[in-house]
């Protein structure tokens, strides 16, 4: 958090859960302070559920899990969403999607043009993009001939997995996601379902 003080001096205890890449994290949040966090390797990991265990005695008055619903790994996606709704079933509380890419936003908030990119299959990126850690262009695809030109046309271009023309990939995580809600504005219309886009295959 580079010594930044945190706009709020008081907040409610809650939850993160990201699976939306190869490596996918947790983190607990209390009082605008992430208090726990750890990551779970493997996409769709059966580990976050016996990870989440190890911190059962610190969930009671989690009053929201948020989770990141990519865009990225489908099935990692639907992991995440499955053990926050789980959850929030015995907790009692709401569950919140929020976009991953926020994460890699918020951890490259001094980036005026920023750009984030996640393979989604049949020949197409995911393309999101942002200034100053906001939100400037929500989530849509782009065919695989695009991505070359798109990509230099940004200051800063991440991916969240290996891709051919995008040299910096970084993992969103838990921490920064929760930061990224706690710190700017949440997206209403955001579906609690995995960020897909593509046209339904009959």
């Amino acid at each position: 958090m580079s010594g930044e003080k945190l706009k709020f001096s008081i907040m409610n205890k809650f939850l993160v859960i990201e699976t939306s890449s190869a490596t996918g994290s947790w983190a607990l949040f209390a009082d605008g302070q992430c208090i726990r966090n750890a990551t779970v390797s493997g996409r769709a990991s059966g580990r976050l559920a016996p990870e989440l265990l190890t911190v059962s005695d610190e969930l009671p008055g989690v009053e929201k899990i948020i989770v990141g619903v990519g865009p990225g790994s489908f099935s990692g996606i639907r992991v995440g969403i499955a053990a926050a709704q789980g959850l929030a079933a015995v907790l009692g509380c709401p569950v919140l999607p929020v976009r991953s890419t926020h994460a890699l936003a918020w951890r490259h908030r001094a980036a005026p043009d920023l750009a984030v990119f996640a393979d989604a299959r049949r020949r197409h990126f995911f393309y999101t993009a942002y200034a100053n850690g906001a939100l400037t262009m929500t989530t849509r695809l782009v065919a695989d001939d695009e991505l070359p030109a798109l990509a230099r046309r940004h200051r800063l271009a991440i991916s969240v997995e290996p891709i051919p023309d995008i040299p910096q990939v970084e993992f969103p995580g838990a921490e920064s996601l929760g930061l990224a809600h706690l710190h700017f504005p949440g997206e209403p219309a955001l579906a609690l379902e995995p960020v897909y886009l593509h046209t339904a295959v009959s």
